[in-house]
């Protein structure tokens, strides 16, 4: 038997490709954990802030924030109270 090989395409509606463009297991994100020396606050507020950028991935715009929120099951005055906290320029 022969080497079998797969091909992926990808179609954007934009001229570049995005992370949000690919396959969710592609840039399905794993926050790494810290514990040395942390409090369990800490790494909460560090595992949250990894979550919220990942979402932001891909150049998305100001009115995906909308959809960042409502994934998060925020309301979108707490997204960008979280966006401050965390120093987040998206």
């Amino acid at each position: 038997m022969g080497n079998v090989v797969e091909y992926m395409v990808n179609m954007a509606e934009s001229d570049v490709l995005g992370f949000h463009d690919l396959p969710y297991y592609l840039y399905q994100f794993q926050a790494p954990i810290h514990i040395g020396g942390l409090s369990l606050d800490e790494m909460v507020a560090e595992y949250e802030e990894s979550i919220i950028q990942s979402l932001f991935l891909g150049g998305q715009d100001r009115k995906d924030k909308e959809k960042v929120a409502e994934e998060l099951k925020f309301s979108l005055s707490t997204l960008y109270r979280r966006l401050e906290r965390y120093n987040l320029k998206v």
